[in-house]
């Protein structure tokens, strides 16, 4: 008999005995199936890859930047959320702003048909305060304190956990001139020089392989005992 073909193949490891006598038997009768109908192994691989692998007339994956690909999520990849924010490959949009939310339900008034797979769009925050704010950093590592400048895009993304949903985070880094340094923009040593006013906008608490919102934080101090950090 002919090996299974590869959409019928399954790891062991997830079902039990049984389960794998039923698998089986199903494997078998569809075999006998197709060379009872004279289908060809080939001409049901190519009908599958054609489902597995449909046209999409709305991917702008290609103009996520090359790191951004392999920290995104692929599904998030695939959606048109990326035409908003970059204009091209790796060139973000003009009128940055922080954050970038699906849109809101239409109400009534609304004549034109809404595109429906934009509510499934995920959230981004960007935080890119040079960028945005043009403000003056300045080299923790440098004694005269050496201004930093825009260098490009940070080359991946973080996913943050929030209590009702996740979003990504985008940052820019920032390289020093002089002792040719270079920091990613949440640098703690940077977020310390913002004011205050500016410090509160960033809402993220970050640790070496995980980032979760500033209300995760909060209620999980509330539920410690004794409300301690």
């Amino acid at each position: 008999m002919e090996p299974s073909p590869k959409y019928l193949k399954l790891d062991p490891c997830f079902l039990n005995h049984e389960d794998q006598d039923f698998f089986k038997k199903i494997t078998t009768a569809f075999e006998k199936f197709c060379k009872s109908k004279n289908i060809q192994k080939k001409e049901v691989e190519e009908e599958l890859k054609e489902v597995k692998e449909p046209h999409r007339s709305n991917d702008y994956s290609h103009r996520l930047p090359s790191g951004w690909l392999d920290t995104v999520d692929k599904i998030d990849q695939y959606s048109g959320s990326a035409k908003i924010f970059f204009a091209s490959k790796e060139t973000l949009v003009s009128n940055l702003k922080t954050w970038w939310y699906p849109p809101s339900f239409p109400g009534p008034t609304l004549n034109a048909i809404p595109l429906s797979e934009a509510y499934f769009y995920p959230s981004y925050f960007f935080w890119m305060p040079r960028k945005m704010w043009v403000f003056d950093f300045k080299c923790p590592s440098c004694s005269d304190s050496q201004s930093l400048t825009s260098k490009r895009l940070y080359n991946r993304v973080r996913n943050v956990i929030d209590l009702t949903c996740r979003y990504y985070i985008g940052a820019e880094y920032l390289e020093c001139r002089s002792c040719r340094g270079t920091l990613i923009s949440y640098d703690t040593r940077l977020l310390s020089q913002l004011p205050d006013a500016y410090q509160v906008r960033f809402p993220v608490t970050l640790t070496r392989k995980y980032a979760c919102n500033s209300s995760v934080i909060n209620l999980m101090h509330l539920r410690t005992l004794e409300k301690q950090p």
